[in-house]
């Protein structure tokens, strides 16, 4: 990161001023042990906040649907239970979803992972409640 720094930092600090609203809102409304969950590469919002992920999943929006690359439906279906076990055990108090994901229906995924993408949508929306902050990225805070 610092050989890009060094290299592009206009381009890095547009960059990540696009972030900084949701970055700000998650490092002021939790403390440091705290799981989050990004929608999305998360590596840059992991770091920037300080907060621990709550699941291994750096970038879960790229690891849940290529499980497309899955052929069976039991391969798909351990996949999503390895990440449903550490979600549920890291219950994240907040999740940043870069691609509103949660705030769309649909998705043009295979037919195997509908049902828990779907199952992760409802969970959200029923957990948690969209924060109101500036900029393009959608916070979750979960809901006391």
């Amino acid at each position: 990161i610092s050989l890009y720094l060094n290299k592009y930092p206009k381009t890095y600090s547009a960059y990540m001023a696009d972030k900084q609203a949701a970055i700000d809102y998650v490092k002021g409304h939790t403390q440091k042990n705290d799981p989050i969950f990004v929608w999305s590469y998360g590596d840059i919002f992991y770091c920037a906040t300080e907060r621990r992920m709550a699941t291994p999943f750096f970038d879960p929006s790229g690891h849940l649907i290529a499980g497309k690359y899955l052929n069976t439906k039991e391969s798909v279906d351990q996949f999503y239970e390895l990440f449903f076990s550490h979600f549920e055990k890291n219950v994240p108090v907040m999740i940043i979803d870069e691609t509103d994901f949660f705030g769309t229906e649909g998705s043009d995924i295979n037919e195997y992972m509908v049902p828990y993408l779907e199952k992760l949508r409802s969970y959200v929306r029923t957990n948690y409640r969209k924060v109101d902050i500036p900029g393009k990225y959608n916070v979750y805070e979960r809901k006391s």
